[in-house]
C-alpha cells in the first residue's frame, strides 16, 4: 500500500503552517514562510524563503514578486522537491 502525503494539510492557512501571500500581483496563495537569519557582520546569514504547492505559481517564477504582510520581495531562485509538488522559492527584498 502507498502512502500519499496530503501537502494541503501544510500549506492551510487556518490550521496548518501557511500564511497568505499575494503572487505575482494579485494571486493569493499559501506559503511557508522562514524569515532570514542574520547577524551583525552578515557573515552566514540566509536570504528569505518560501515553501509552495508548484501548481500555485508558474513554472518558472523569477521575476516575479510575492507579497508577504506589508513586504513585497522577487522570487530569485526556485528549487522542486523530490515530489514535484512543493516548490522552494529564494526571496529578494524589493
Amino acid at each position: 500500500m502507498a502512502f500519499t502525503e496530503d501537502i494541503g494539510e501544510f500549506l492551510d492557512t487556518d490550521t496548518g503552517f501557511a500564511v497568505n501571500a499575494t503572487y505575482d500581483g494579485s494571486t493569493v496563495i499559501a506559503v511557508i514562510y522562514s524569515a532570514p537569519g542574520s547577524d551583525p557582520f552578515n557573515v552566514g546569514a540566509t536570504v528569505p524563503e518560501v515553501q509552495v504547492a508548484a501548481a500555485d505559481v508558474a513554472a518558472d517564477p523569477r521575476g516575479k514578486t510575492l507579497v508577504i504582510g506589508a513586504t513585497t520581495y522577487t522570487i530569485r531562485e526556485f528549487t522542486p522537491d523530490l515530489t514535484g509538488r512543493l516548490l522552494t522559492l529564494k526571496l529578494e527584498l524589493n
